[in-house]
């Protein structure tokens, strides 16, 4: 049986047995990142036609989401074989430095280049005010998705490390902060907890129903950081 105390002073004449345990968690994994992106928004039945010689914007991140390099890549492609000219927007709030260099490095350190995702990337910390919430809050987005013709939003869905809320971190998270850039992650940030939980939901549904917003593709992983 364990003691209930040990002096740490007293040598331990005896040491209680130990077991090791391997804990095993289920594995469903996605092997073609290509045909999963590409099924999945064939599933959403958008009418192709409309995207042709559209400008699109697809949100890229700052965190290090499994397969990033080739699901923007993937996005990419659908979108120029509808005729599209797709690019990509940093959109990770203040990280980088809030800077519109420091994100294009940040990027390039999770393998997202032009060459890689074979589209644009570019970057500005300029945004526009699309409105006010009902509390007078500010609602913010980078300027270059909100002259776009569609935005899609990409982001990898998980619980947050700092509150517990029917939305966390995911796509509301990547709408209201990430697209938000400086101006945005600042205003929200500015509200602590009471702004995570309360206002980025409010302030992603405000973006959604004021900004050219087509989808969103939810990325989510397995316990051994795969996509799934």
């Amino acid at each position: 049986m364990l003691p209930d105390a040990i002096n740490a002073f007293e040598e331990i004449k005896e040491f209680p047995l130990l077991q090791r345990v391997k804990l095993s968690f289920p594995r469903p994994q996605v092997t073609d990142i290509h045909s999963a992106v590409f099924q999945t928004i064939d599933a959403l039945a958008l009418p192709k036609a409309n995207l042709k010689n559209k400008k699109v914007a697809i949100t890229a991140g700052s965190r290090g989401i499994s397969d990033i390099p080739a699901i923007l890549a993937s996005l990419v492609d659908y979108f120029h074989e509808n005729e599209a000219f797709p690019f990509i927007v940093p959109s990770m709030g203040s990280h980088g430095g809030g800077t519109a260099g420091g994100q294009l490095n940040m990027l390039a350190k999770l393998g997202i280049t032009e060459d890689k995702i074979n589209a644009p990337i570019l970057s500005s910390l300029e945004t526009v005010e699309l409105g006010q919430l009902p509390n007078g809050m500010p609602v913010y987005i980078d300027k270059l998705a909100a002259e776009s013709d569609a935005i899609v939003v990409v982001n990898r869905v998980k619980p947050h490390t700092d509150f517990i809320g029917e939305i966390e971190s995911g796509l509301a998270k990547m709408v209201s902060i990430g697209l938000g850039k400086l101006d945005g992650a600042d205003t929200l940030h500015r509200y602590g907890v009471h702004g995570l939980h309360d206002l980025m939901p409010q302030a992603a549904q405000f973006i959604c129903e004021h900004a050219p917003v087509l989808f969103g593709l939810a990325i989510v992983e397995n316990a051994y950081h795969e996509i799934a």
